[in-house]
């Protein structure tokens, strides 16, 4: 399961339930936001269910309620929640009523994939730096977080609210995108303004890449000190090391 960064429609919020205690599913307490988003019936469809997943500005997010809309050309609405860890990383926690933001079901088996594999797993924010008109044509420039440096390449894809794109410039400390006039009028980003933070998610295959190159240089450094006979408690010490850096890589990646 997972999304094609093809945004369907914008929807639009109509109530946040902020919550400072809210029960998580361990049983303790924590920050949770409620958000009742209203959609048309290409995202409300015959298929809808409580359980479902939506894209909702590029947060794979949860259906815990619905009301499909009467008619083609009304509004229903469905509600997802977050809590604090997607409140933490994702900039969610600044929607508010009226705040359009990007919408996707989940792809089907056998449909088109015009974008490319997006998960709805946000890896943190960027913010907007410059924004300015090339010919017809909309530029976006974006401060880059160094945790993003080896996953964001020129012309890769990355996922900005949940919009598969194209980076078409980039340096040490930033990245650009280009909107074409069709772009800007079906996504959130064309509205964001210089200083916004906008919801990221890196192509995960760079992520697992990442993550076999650390494997395999853990693996590289263990049979250098094996091959100068490092003592049996070093080399244990160092073979629990390179497992507890392989889950943890792997962890971080499937988010």
């Amino acid at each position: 399961m997972g999304f094609t960064g093809i945004v369907q429609e914008i929807g639009r919020v109509r109530e946040v339930q902020k919550e400072k205690a809210a029960k998580l599913w361990d049983g303790s307490v924590g920050k949770s936001h409620t958000f009742t988003i209203e959609a048309s019936a290409e995202i409300l469809n015959e298929k809808t269910y409580v359980g479902e997943s939506i894209c909702t500005e590029g947060v794979c997010l949860t259906v815990t309620a619905f009301n499909r809309p009467a008619s083609a050309t009304e509004k229903g609405w469905f509600q997802v929640q977050a809590a604090g860890h997607t409140l933490d990383i994702t900039m969610l926690g600044e929607l508010v009523a009226d705040s359009p933001v990007n919408l996707e079901k989940a792809v089907c088996v056998g449909q088109d994939i015009s974008g490319h594999e997006v998960q709805g797993h946000v890896d943190c924010t960027v913010e907007i730096i410059k924004k300015w008109q090339d010919r017809d044509n909309l530029r976006l420039r974006f401060r880059l977080p160094q945790q993003l440096r080896s996953l964001i390449v020129m012309k890769g894809y990355v996922a900005l609210g949940g919009a598969s794109l194209t980076v078409c410039n980039i340096t040490r400390d930033t990245f650009e995108v280009m909107l074409i006039p069709h772009t800007v009028q079906r996504i959130t980003l064309a509205r964001r303004a210089v200083g916004d933070r906008v919801n990221v998610e890196a192509h995960v295959i760079g992520k697992y890449i990442l993550t076999q190159m650390d494997v395999a240089l853990e693996r590289e450094r263990f049979l250098a000190r094996l091959a100068l006979g490092t003592s049996l408690v070093a080399l244990l010490t160092a073979a629990g090391a390179m497992v507890l850096t392989a889950n943890s890589r792997l962890s971080g990646a499937s988010r």
